[in-house]
């Protein structure tokens, strides 16, 4: 059989594979595609290559294709994806569709020709389901522009040093242009798919990091000094958390927090590959409940330390885990409630409470992450309403609970990959009201340099990148 007929079987097969995992199961595409082509040895690159991208083309556009016959949904999310292949031909042949040779750009002209190609009327809303578009942010913005947002693949963004910047750019641009440095943001380079690494690091010597354009908007908001004491609450495999390193000189104190041992364990590992001495882990365990469930996790930290320890204690080494009982935790400044011990109790010593807060506290807290939907589009079909509303109620206790580790004068910072009302400016409103010993921090908005009064957005548009919203506060000082 044509190699072209091969893979247009297999991606027949891996379709309805997929379909099933992301429907049935709710699992993330990207995990069940990485375990089929665990189990197909025989696969090479081009063809891991090829079944991913025409795969999650379909997912991006699912939405117009759902319920058509599987050679046609996958001919069709190719077409619409701008993408040409023998396989793909193949597909098309077999459900006897003569494509126009070139996409259209516009996304109102895909979905008119689309209509006439398939016989049925299709729109730019069809593409997300129907509770999305409700609950999207519109300040400053239209929904006509989330919707092309959502439906271009953005590049892959990098982190490296900025005088660096230099070899990562000849290295990707030989022979054609392949990459770019951002306009405003230090180190910041887009890079088109697949970005070689490895290959960089052989012939520079350059450690990229991959790390999206909003992501690194989030180390610049958070803006940590050297020699500071930062905690990044829900750090998961840290890329946030390295790069609060990379900005302090690794200079300082960086307690990294999760519940995910996993997570926690890759970031160890990628801080001691970057050469990161000053984080230190610390899983946080949730007694038997549901590990997803972070509402527990700021009192399980406090219950369980007493201090962070400074660098004289702790002396600069390969980031740690930390068990139980050990040092490297905030301790409890403020009174204890008595509907928690029944009596209230402070320290005595006013200066002692101070020293066992932090600088700075970033809660990049748990969300929809309908703002990453352009770079997982399969996400748009495993998400549901009530998720929205569940992290919204979630972040918000979060966000209240780590801002008692925030000393006076300190920074707390809030942010979400998402676009939705509810898990952005709903939260950070609700907590401004419910703490007035927090005011909203004047900040240069990294992409822009407009001055934000406490909070910004990162639209997808705007990399194009991840869709992000950040917050910061300033704690008042003692009167």
């Amino acid at each position: 059989m044509p190699a072209a007929q091969t893979q247009a079987v297999r991606l027949i097969e891996l379709l309805a594979t997929l379909e099933h995992a992301v429907l049935a199961e709710r699992r993330p595409a990207d995990q069940c595609f990485a375990g089929c082509c665990r189990a197909h040895h025989e696969w090479g690159a081009r063809d891991r290559r090829l079944f991913g991208d025409v795969l999650f083309a379909f997912f991006r556009w699912r939405g117009w294709l759902a319920g058509l016959p599987p050679a046609r949904a996958l001919a069709l999310a190719g077409w619409l994806d701008g993408l040409t292949h023998p396989a793909l031909a193949e597909l098309a042949a077999q459900a006897e569709l003569k494509l126009p040779a070139v996409t259209p750009e516009n996304l109102h002209d895909k979905a008119r020709e689309l209509s006439a190609l398939i016989g049925a009327l299709k729109a730019p809303a069809d593409l997300l389901p129907d509770w999305v578009l409700p609950l999207l942010s519109e300040s400053e913005t239209a929904t006509p522009q989330h919707l092309a947002a959502f439906q271009r693949r953005p590049p892959v963004w990098l982190r490296v040093p900025p005088e660096q910047v230099a070899a990562v750019l000849e290295f990707f641009n030989q022979p054609n242009p392949r990459a770019a440095p951002h306009p405003r943001l230090p180190g910041a380079i887009s890079v088109k798919p697949p970005a070689n690494l490895q290959g960089l690091r052989a012939a520079t010597g350059v450690a990229a990091i991959v790390q999206d354009l909003a992501s690194q908007c989030v180390g610049r908001w958070c803006a940590p000094q050297p020699g500071e004491r930062w905690w990044d609450v829900c750090a998961g495999a840290g890329g946030k958390t390295l790069h609060l390193a990379a900005l302090m000189q690794n200079r300082g104190t960086i307690l990294a927090t999760d519940v995910r041992t996993g997570a926690l364990r890759e970031l160890e590992k990628r801080a001691a590959e970057a050469g990161v001495t000053i984080v230190r882990t610390r899983h946080i365990t949730d007694a038997g409940r549901n590990i997803y469930d972070l509402r527990f996790m700021i009192d399980d930290l406090k219950e369980r330390g007493s201090s962070v320890a400074s660098d004289e204690r702790h002396p600069a080494g390969r980031g740690s885990h930390l068990g139980p009982g050990e040092q490297g935790l905030p301790g409890r400044r403020e009174a204890r409630s008595t509907r928690d011990t029944g009596r209230e109790t402070r320290d005595a010593r006013p200066e002692t409470r101070d020293a066992q807060l932090f600088d700075g506290v970033l809660v990049d807290a748990p969300c929809s992450g309908i703002g990453t939907w352009n770079r997982n589009p399969d996400m748009r079909w495993r998400t549901e309403a009530d998720d929205v509303a569940a992290k919204a109620a979630l972040q918000g206790e979060i966000l209240a609970r780590a801002a008692q580790s925030v000393r006076p004068g300190g920074k707390l910072v809030f942010a979400v990959c998402t676009v939705t009302t509810p898990e952005t400016t709903g939260v950070t409103e609700a907590f401004s009201h419910a703490h007035p010993e927090f005011r909203p921090d004047a900040v240069a908005h990294p992409l822009t340099g407009e001055t934000q009064q406490g909070a910004c957005w990162i639209w997808p548009w705007a990399g194009p990148c991840d869709g992000m919203f950040i917050a910061r506060w300033r704690r008042l000082e003692k009167p």
